[in-house]
């Protein structure tokens, strides 16, 4: 076991103090992922990938929804490593370091926040034709 110095080398035992799992948050990771390609269908075959995106829902929570595209034909891309190539090159924003979760919200949420910011800057007969009713009167 070490010896312990002020303000030099710590023994094991202060290692208890801060226990390793549960009351510090861990940093994340970032993440790189090359996503699955396949082929569907049998006359007319198509590629098809699959990978992760990160979505922030209405509270704030970030979550990692699965997306799917087709990505071509078999004669756009003969081969399945022609087709992973392609993917890839979709997938580079979503690896990327800068690369943050995009807001998910319903059609309802997005109308009420419209209504809160943009109808207000609107001159109120503007305001009418969108069938709100003024706030003044």
């Amino acid at each position: 076991m070490l010896s312990t110095v002020s303000g030099g080398i710590v023994s094991g035992e202060a290692n208890t103090c801060f226990p390793l799992k549960g009351d510090f948050q861990q940093m994340a990771r970032r993440r790189y992922q090359r996503g699955t390609v396949y082929a569907r269908g049998k006359r007319n075959p198509v590629w098809v990938a699959r990978w992760r995106e990160s979505v922030i829902g209405p509270n704030g929570e970030e979550t990692r929804i699965q997306r799917k595209e087709v990505l071509g034909t078999k004669r756009d891309f003969p081969t399945k490593r022609l087709a992973e190539r392609e993917l890839e090159a979709r997938l580079s924003p979503v690896n990327s370091l800068t690369y943050r979760g995009l807001r998910v919200a319903s059609f309802a949420e997005f109308v009420t926040v419209w209504q809160n910011n943009a109808l207000t800057q609107l001159k109120p007969s503007t305001q009418h034709r969108f069938g709100v009713r003024s706030r003044s009167g």
